[in-house]
C-alpha cells in the first residue's frame, strides 16, 4: 500500500489555511458599511436598475425612475463603467425633461452624457445625445443651440450610416420645426421635406411619416396653399390608418 508522508499533509494544510486567509482578506476588502460587494454581480444589478427606471419612465413615473437611477454608483474605471454612466445620465435627462421647471437639470445630464460619449468615441451615442440636446434646447427656447445640436447629430449619423439613413429624418424634422417657429417657412418646408423623403424612402408607411406629412401640410396651409395642404393632410391620415387602424386614437386625433 502506498504511503503518504506526514510532510505532504503539512503542505496541504499550509496551502489550505493560506488560501483561507487570502479569501478572508478579499472579503474584508470588499466589505463596505456592513455589506459585501461582489463585483461580478454589480453590472447585472446596474443593468436591472436601468431597465426598471426605463419602465417607470414609460409608465409616466419620472420621479420613481430618478430615485432608482440616483442609487446607482458610478465611476470611470473601465469602458463598461463609462457606458453605464452614459446610460444613467442620458436617462436622467429624459426624466428631468418631463418637468417644465427642470429643463436645466435635464440639460446638465445630457451634457454629461455627451462628454462620456466623446470619451468613448462612440458616434452612435453622440448622435443620439445631440438629438436630445437639440430637443431640450428647443424646449428651453434656445433656438440656435438646438439647431447646432441637430446639425451635429446629422454629422455623427451621416458618418455612420450615410446621408439618407432613417435616423436622420427626425433631425431634419427638428430643424424644420426650428425654422417654422422662427417664421422662416421656406427653410421649414425644405427640412420637413428632407425628413419626409428619408422616411418614405425607408418605408411608405413608416409611422413617423404621418408626422412628416402633417408638418409639410401645416407649412403649405400657413403659406395659403390649401390644395397642397389638403393633399398632405390626407397622406398623413393614410399612414396613421395603415399603421394604427381606422378606429385608433391616432385617427381620432387627426380628425379633431
Amino acid at each position: 500500500m502506498a504511503k503518504i508522508s506526514s510532510s505532504r499533509f503539512c503542505n496541504i494544510d499550509y496551502v489550505f489555511y493560506w488560501s483561507l486567509f487570502i479569501f478572508s482578506l478579499l472579503i474584508f476588502t470588499f466589505k463596505v458599511n456592513g455589506s459585501i460587494l461582489i463585483s461580478t454581480n454589480e453590472p447585472i444589478k446596474n443593468k436591472t436598475s436601468i431597465l426598471q427606471a426605463t419602465e417607470k419612465l414609460k409608465s409616466n413615473l419620472p420621479n420613481d425612475a430618478i430615485n432608482i437611477l440616483l442609487k446607482i454608483k458610478l465611476n470611470s474605471s473601465t469602458q463598461e463603467d463609462l457606458k453605464l454612466a452614459f446610460s444613467v445620465n442620458s436617462l436622467l435627462g429624459d426624466c428631468y425633461s418631463r418637468f417644465s421647471d427642470k429643463k436645466l437639470i435635464a440639460m446638465q445630464n445630457y451634457q454629461e452624457a455627451k462628454n462620456l460619449a466623446a470619451k468613448l468615441k462612440d458616434l452612435l451615442k453622440l448622435g443620439d445625445i445631440y438629438h436630445k440636446i437639440g430637443l431640450c434646447s428647443f424646449e428651453m427656447g434656445k433656438i440656435e443651440d438646438a439647431r447646432k445640436a441637430f446639425n451635429l447629430a446629422i454629422e455623427c449619423k451621416t458618418h455612420l450610416y450615410g446621408k439618407d439613413h432613417i435616423s436622420l429624418a427626425l433631425e431634419y424634422n427638428g430643424i424644420g420645426s426650428l425654422y417654422f417657429f422662427a417664421h422662416n417657412l421656406d427653410k421649414a418646408l425644405e427640412n420637413y421635406k428632407k425628413a419626409l423623403f428619408i422616411g418614405v424612402k425607408f418605408k411608405a408607411f413608416y409611422p413617423d411619416n404621418a408626422m412628416f406629412y402633417q408638418n409639410v401640410a401645416i407649412v403649405y396651409a400657413s403659406n395659403g396653399d390649401y390644395d397642397n395642404a389638403s393633399l398632405y393632410f390626407k397622406y398623413s391620415g393614410a399612414v396613421n390608418k395603415n399603421v394604427y387602424g381606422e378606429k385608433s386614437l391616432a385617427i381620432a386625433q387627426f380628425y379633431l
